[in-house]
């Protein structure tokens, strides 16, 4: 998410410019698609915009930080394009590592916003791991998505990050759903990621749903 632009493994060999989008051939991975889309944060993508890129989703953040949230108003636009979004929760990169605690505090916040935003009771929120997770580093990590479990239950969780995390956060058990990034995965991929982001643009990257499962609202 905030911190990503290119990384190992990664599907993008630069930035692009304005209205340079990928191919779909570049966007093929083995396994079919169901939808390719966007994420972004301060700098929102419009629907109008999003529609024109061919982008069928848009995933954006639920934070402390107000200037690149969701708003109401940007969700309803693009639900009535048809169009689904998807709730991921940062604040900084590294908010993983401080363990179970900030794990419930974050599942907490991130409700009263879904609320606000009258997103469904049973959507699923993404909470980031926005780093090259080491093992050494695993433990804390998988305290706070315990922590998150606490308030949303694991099939409400879901985790974004590299395929060491994802992997490690599904054979725990702490999450039903995973957003991989190709940073940090070495050209691997969980198959059980319903989400894999895979380009970077100046504004916003690319990513594919492998599902159709994969904690969108529309």
């Amino acid at each position: 998410m905030q911190c990503i632009r290119f990384g190992p493994g990664s599907a993008a060999t630069g930035i692009g410019g304005a209205g340079v989008q990928p191919t779909h051939a570049a966007r093929a991975h083995g396994s079919s698609v169901y939808a390719y889309g966007i994420d972004f944060g301060w700098r929102a993508v419009s629907a109008q915009s999003a529609r024109k890129k061919g982008a069928g989703f848009a995933a954006s953040y639920l934070s402390t930080d107000r200037s690149k949230n969701w708003t109401r108003a940007m969700i309803n636009a693009y639900h009535a394009m048809g169009r689904g979004t998807v709730c991921v929760w940062e604040t900084t990169a590294r908010r993983a590592l401080a363990g179970y605690a900030a794990g419930r505090t974050d599942a907490l916040a991130a409700l009263r916003q879904e609320q606000a935003l009258g997103l469904p009771p049973q959507l699923p929120v993404y909470f980031a791991v926005d780093f090259d997770e080491t093992l050494s580093q695993a433990g804390p990590v998988a305290s706070y998505f315990r922590g998150v479990n606490t308030v949303l239950g694991v099939n409400r969780t879901g985790g974004y990050g590299g395929y060491w995390t994802i992997s490690r956060l599904f054979n725990s058990s702490l999450i039903r759903f995973g957003w991989q990034t190709s940073a940090w995965s070495g050209g691997r991929w969980d198959p059980r990621a319903q989400l894999q982001q895979y380009a970077y643009y100046n504004a916003y990257d690319w990513d594919r749903a492998m599902s159709s499962a994969y904690g969108a609202s529309y």
